[in-house]
Formats: C-alpha cells, structure tokens, sequence
C-alpha cells in the first residue's frame, strides 16, 4: 500500500472513531436571547445613543427568544405576546423621541410594566419547565428572585435614585441574579430537557435587522418630518 492510500485509510479510521456531532439545543439559544435581552433593556448607558440603541436592541431580543419558546406553557405564550407589545411601544416611543412633541412619563412607565409582567410571565414558565423535566418540586428561583428585584428597581427609578455609590450595589445584584439565571437554564438544560422550537416563517436574522432597519426608516423619516415644521 502506497503512502497516500495509508494517510486516506488512517484518515477514514479516525473519523470512524470520532463522536457523532452534537444537536443545537434550541433552548440554549433562546434562553441566551431571553437572557441578554433582559440585560440591554434593562441596564442602558447614557452615553453615545446608546440608552435608546441598548433597550431596543434588547426587546428585539426578547422577542426571537420567547418565539422559540412560545409553545411550551402558556406563561412563555404571554412572555412572547407582551415581548412583541413592548417591542412596538418601543418603536413607537424611538418615532415620538425624534418628533418636537412633548412625550412625558407615559410611556416610560407603561413600558416598565409590560418588563414586569414579562419577567413574571417568565418565571412562571420556566417553574412549568422545570415540573416538564421531572424536578420533584418545580421551581425556578432566580427567575422569581427576577421579578421581585425589578418591582424593587421601578420604585428606585421612580423616586429617583441617583450616585454611583447607590447605583453600583444595585447593579452588582442585578448582575447575580441575571448570572444565577443563565446557571438555573444550563442546569434544565443538563437534565437532558428539550424543547421543540416553534415554527417560523422568518429566520432571526431577517426579524432582527428588519425590526431595527424599519425603527431607524421610521425615525428617520420623523427627524425629517419635525424639522420641515419648524422651518
């Protein structure tokens, strides 16, 4: 046998030998939506647009996460409905932003509750989740500790809480529990817990880069619209 046909025949052997290729958990990837969504809608810098670029790009997020997760219990049903509510009011909101109108709180506060009731939404499903994979006694901790601390930051941001020296704490244990999140997800993932993703029509991407190109056409066009009434 020739060199060549040798290295083929070792080659042919190793791959023989190597492990089947894993599956794409679709629950990884929608928790990982779900999970930074929660964190750029939530956590924004006043600097460089960034605390109107940040939110939006996190209720997009929230949206193509919950999409995959939609038909595993109706809690994540509501989580993906009120996820597309408040990715709409954020649309609308950026549009009004590039208006000379007056917006007010409004909005701002509409926008809170609709985060409230999708973090709640969310803890209730992923305590369905975890009864669906076998936990005697089904819960899901990090994702209703959650929900408590963001009713504490609403009453934070409401009467305006302001310093480093308060913020940072706050910030430290919103960053643990979004950490204790993601473990609580790895840990039904390694349960061996699957899901089967919900069908679509349009793949991430496109929902994406077209829900954040339509948002940018359309307060362009309202940047445009506002400056022709004040000439």
């Amino acid at each position: 046998m020739s060199d060549d046909l040798r290295f083929d025949a070792l080659l042919t052997e190793g791959a023989d030998a190597l492990p089947p290729p894993a599956d794409v958990s679709p629950w990884h990837s929608a928790m990982s939506c779900v999970v930074w969504g929660i964190a750029l809608k939530t956590l924004t810098l006043q600097l460089l647009y960034l605390h109107y670029i940040l939110p939006t790009l996190g209720c997009i997020l929230l949206v193509l996460g919950f999409r995959t997760l939609r038909r595993e219990n109706r809690a994540l049903r509501w989580a993906y409905g009120l996820s597309i509510a408040a990715a709409v009011m954020r649309g609308a909101a950026m549009v009004l932003a590039a208006l000379p109108v007056e917006r007010g709180a409004a909005l701002a506060y509409v926008d809170m509750a609709l985060m409230q009731a999708t973090l709640i939404a969310l803890w209730r499903g992923m305590v369905g989740v975890s009864r669906a994979a076998g936990a005697e006694k089904p819960s899901a901790p990090a994702a209703g500790v959650l929900a408590s601390f963001y009713a504490v930051l609403m009453a934070l941001a409401m009467i305006g809480l302001e310093g480093w020296l308060l913020v940072l704490p706050v910030l430290a244990v919103y960053l643990v529990i979004l950490r204790n999140l993601v473990r609580l997800s790895r840990s039904l993932e390694d349960t061996g817990y699957a899901i089967h993703a919900a069908p679509v029509r349009l793949s991430m991407a496109a929902v994406l880069w077209g829900y954040l190109g339509v948002t940018l056409a359309a307060v362009i066009l309202a940047m445009l619209l506002g400056q022709d009434r004040e000439d």
